[in-house]
């Protein structure tokens, strides 16, 4: 709840908007944003277990009247020019294969007007270590995903493609309790993996246990500084300048 609170943080959203939520896993985000400011959410994602599962929850809800879920990938928004007043990324910006190409796409579904914003995981600014750099290549192995961009390349990218008002808010330290409990799940389910390993085929157990240490690479890495945690977001000019 903290999370979607401060991913609104700045948002003016009204009921009649239309958001969009990218990577929207299975409606969390999308069933908050609904019922708390009146808006209509499409939420997408990759996976169709995801889709049919938020699409039920949101009839046990009776929110889906303003929600609703599809199977796209957010790399190839399948949208009309300016459908959006806002565009939302809870922890899933960082499985854009390039990000310069997805928020390009982005800015050109938003509306003149409308925000982009986004909370998830980025590389420091400052070199890393060599024994940060396998925290990196850990978290690239686990969660399937590119390399982690900073802050600043992001924040440059916005730029350059037309975005205004842009804000960047560090996280990093309220983000220290979930990395505690990261690091000490991390433990017990590299425990509980080794336990039930007879159940799973080599394959299953591999991707299991790398997801695992993915989540204690990015916690010990927020821990030494070689990772933050951030809010970013920019708006779509007015007048709708095309991008660059």
């Amino acid at each position: 709840m903290n999370s979607n609170r401060i991913l609104t943080e700045g948002c003016d959203l009204r009921p009649g908007q239309l958001v969009l939520d990218a990577g929207c896993g299975v409606g969390g985000l999308s069933f908050y944003l609904a019922h708390t400011f009146g808006v209509n959410v499409i939420g997408i994602t990759i996976c169709q277990r995801h889709v049919d599962m938020a699409t039920q929850f949101a009839k046990e809800r009776s929110l889906n009247h303003q929600v609703e879920f599809r199977l796209i990938d957010f790399m190839n928004l399948d949208f009309k020019n300016e459908s959006f007043d806002f565009v939302f990324n809870q922890e899933s910006f960082c499985y854009a294969l390039s990000k310069k190409d997805y928020l390009k796409g982005v800015y050109r579904v938003l509306r003149p007007g409308g925000r982009w914003q986004a909370v998830d995981g980025f590389r420091s600014d400052t070199p890393l270590t060599e024994g940060q750099e396998e925290y990196h290549r850990a978290i690239q192995r686990g969660w399937k995903i590119e390399p982690l961009p900073s802050v600043r390349v992001i924040q440059s990218a916005l730029f350059k493609i037309g975005f205004e008002d842009i804000c960047i808010r560090d996280l990093s330290e309220m983000a220290y309790p979930s990395a505690f409990i990261a690091i000490r799940n991390s433990v017990m389910n590299k425990e509980k993996i080794s336990a039930t390993r007879s159940s799973l085929s080599p394959e299953e157990t591999r991707l299991l246990m790398e997801h695992n240490s993915a989540g204690a690479a990015i916690s010990y890495g927020l821990f030494e500084g070689a990772f933050t945690y951030q809010l970013i977001g920019g708006a779509k000019k007015e007048e709708g300048t095309s991008v660059h």
